[in-house]
C-alpha cells in the first residue's frame, strides 16, 4: 500500500468513526428538541452557541486548524439546528 492508499484508509477509518458520532450526537438532539417543546424554548440559543464554540475550538491541538474547525462545528450546529426544528415542526401539528 502505498503513501496515498495508507492515508485514505486512514480516512475511511476516521470517517466511520464520525458517522458513528454523528448518529450519536443527532439522536441526543431529539431528547434536547422534547425538552424544548415541553418548556417551550427556542431552538437557537446564540450564547450558548457562542459557547460550545469556544468550548470546543480550545481542545484543539493545532492552532492552526481553528478557523476550519470552526467552519465544520458551525455546519455541524446548524445541520442540528435544523433536524431539531423538523422535530419540534412535527411535533406541533
Amino acid at each position: 500500500m502505498n503513501e496515498l492508499e495508507q492515508a485514505r484508509t486512514d480516512i475511511n477509518r476516521i470517517d466511520n468513526e464520525l458517522v458513528r458520532l454523528f448518529e450519536e450526537r443527532m439522536h441526543t438532539v431529539i431528547r434536547v428538541a422534547d425538552y424544548k417543546i415541553r418548556n417551550n424554548l427556542p431552538v437557537f440559543d446564540a450564547a450558548r452557541e457562542a459557547a460550545n464554540i469556544e468550548r470546543t475550538s480550545a481542545l484543539l491541538e493545532d492552532p492552526g486548524l481553528k478557523e476550519y474547525f470552526i467552519k465544520w462545528y458551525q455546519a455541524l450546529m446548524d445541520t442540528a439546528k435544523d433536524y431539531e426544528r423538523a422535530i419540534i415542526a412535527k411535533d406541533t401539528k
